[in-house]
């Protein structure tokens, strides 16, 4: 299982983000995270990935344009997922990252 550590981006307070929208529509930003090798993503606030890298699809073996049908999940041990999930939630909603050691 590959190792991937996450990092919450915050949003641009100048304009309202939706749901299934990147908060930088800039092409430069595309062309950055696709010129790092690390894997490189953001999911919405339901957990669905609406942006990967192209290092994380060449590394997972999963095309980007099916990302957005998966959630992450999928990507979680079983036997953290509870964890993961319950994380997940209380980052959205209080705002904060919460590792998982």
């Amino acid at each position: 299982m590959m190792k991937v550590k996450s990092r919450r981006m915050q949003k641009n307070t100048n304009n309202e983000q939706s749901a299934g929208t990147l908060p930088w529509t800039e092409p430069v930003f595309q062309e950055l995270a696709d010129n790092i090798s690390d894997g490189v993503y953001y999911i919405n606030t339901d957990g669905y990935f609406i942006f990967v890298n192209k290092s994380l699809s060449q590394r997972t073996g999963i095309r980007t344009e099916q990302f957005p049908h998966l959630h992450f999940l999928n990507f979680v041990d079983p036997a953290y997922r509870d964890r993961a999930k319950e994380n997940f939630q209380r980052s959205w909603k209080e705002k904060r990252v919460f590792l998982m050691n």
